[in-house]
């Protein structure tokens, strides 16, 4: 296993989740659907492809790469989508002045039967990750299963990536970045070992592992939600 970078061209915007895109769960979503579903097997895959410090993945958090022509930019898409039975709920249609009763409102036709929906994303020339492990076996699981990055990837076609180049680096950068600041969520005695115990960060909650919308919070650090990080290379 080896430390290295991964440079995407992001050839769509993406639209984040509600937590950061973190490489070894993109990983673990790829080999669980690689596996048809089976979890415990992935997970095993997992540990054979990227190195790990006291149950934590070096694999980086999502960066979007910049410079000073192209930088990051806020972006919204408007869609249309089928009307559910949660558009509709009471609380949600104000009652005429009749007895406090509601409109019919038809869900099988007519100007409900669609939903306009705003879809909010973000749009860089690159994304980039930072892991230790092992490239070529990694670099086979993208080139054959990895289409986008972040929610509505696959369905809608946001976070679309391609010309993935690995390059090998001397210095592990997925546990913390050149700075010395969290290039992921760690928790906080992972941190404070890796700073020699000098690390000035305060403890606050964090899920430090995947899945994280499940994962309990414990004491640790994290970097912002959007990183940007200066590219250098030609962009086209």
């Amino acid at each position: 296993m080896k430390p290295f970078k991964l440079t995407m061209t992001l050839d769509s915007g993406i639209q984040l989740f509600e937590h950061p895109v973190a490489f070894d769960a993109l990983l673990m979503c790829i080999l669980t659907d690689k596996f048809r579903g089976d979890a415990q097997r992935a997970s095993e895959e997992l540990s054979c492809i990227l190195k790990s410090t006291d149950g934590i993945f070096h694999a980086s958090l999502l960066h979007f790469g910049v410079n000073n022509a192209n930088g990051l930019i806020a972006s919204q898409s408007s869609l249309t989508r089928k009307s559910t039975d949660s558009d509709f709920e009471p609380w949600l249609i104000q009652g005429n002045e009749k007895n406090g009763t509601f409109p019919k409102i038809k869900t099988d036709g007519g100007e409900t039967k669609n939903k306009l929906q705003i879809v909010k994303t973000l749009v860089a020339p690159k994304v980039i990750f930072y892991a230790h492990g092992d490239v070529d076996k990694i670099k086979i699981l993208l080139d054959m299963h990895l289409i986008g990055l972040g929610a509505n990837s696959r369905r809608m076609g946001f976070g679309n990536v391609s010309d993935f180049i690995f390059e090998e680096i001397d210095i592990d950068r997925s546990l913390l970045n050149e700075r010395g600041l969290p290039a992921r969520r760690l928790p906080y005695n992972l941190y404070q070992n890796l700073k020699g115990g000098t690390g000035d960060l305060k403890p606050r909650p964090v899920r430090c592992s995947f899945p994280y919308y499940l994962a309990n919070e414990e004491d640790g650090v994290s970097p912002p939600r959007i990183i940007t990080e200066i590219i250098t290379e030609e962009l086209y």
